[in-house]
């Protein structure tokens, strides 16, 4: 599922007919690309299952942001209890049963904890939609009357479309840097 639809990008483009739509399409596709990995996040929701490395106070998940914790369960098998966490920012921290964080690392071993949840956004918010937008505007004026696209998205460099205002606004979505765990 897209962020931004195509009515949204045309009509905040300032285009009403559609000449340009599969154009448009494949901005909006690879601004959506670029922003995700821009800031390391997932754009939709998605339900993941990985096996996590233990060791730290967190447990650290690839697909963020983490939306609801499924489930956490020991691959070695040592431990029969079913383990809770709490969802801290992109990591994940240990909990106990009532749902208070516990401050010790969780047993280590790589790949040692399968952890099912779901990560992205089900309606992405509207700082990353403006942002999304915003970078197709930007896209679709520098085209240079290109009328085909590339994956994406008509040849733009899209890092060079995403000034500081862009790059502002996506601020508050990046990926939280590595905390010491």
């Amino acid at each position: 599922m897209a962020a931004v639809t195509l009515e949204e990008a045309k009509a905040h483009i300032g285009i009403a007919h559609s000449a340009q739509d599969a154009v448009v399409e494949t901005m909006i596709a690879g601004a959506e690309d670029w922003i995700a990995r821009e800031c390391g996040i997932c754009l939709a929701e998605t339900t993941c299952e990985e096996d996590l490395d233990g060791g730290g106070l967190f447990l650290r998940p690839s697909c963020v942001p983490v939306t609801a914790l499924e489930s956490v369960a020991d691959n070695l098998g040592q431990y029969e209890t079913v383990y809770a966490a709490i969802v801290r920012g992109v990591l994940l921290q240990w909990a106990d049963a009532d749902g208070r964080p516990l401050a010790r690392p969780w047993p280590d071993g790589i790949g040692r904890w399968r952890v099912a949840y779901t990560a992205g956004y089900a309606s992405p918010p509207a700082g990353l939609r403006s942002a999304i937008l915003a970078l197709v505007y930007r896209a679709y004026n520098a085209r240079g009357g290109e009328t085909g696209s590339s994956a994406q998205g008509a040849n733009v460099s899209w890092g060079r479309l995403a000034d500081s205002d862009i790059r502002e606004m996506l601020r508050p979505y990046r990926r939280t840097p590595s905390a010491r765990v």
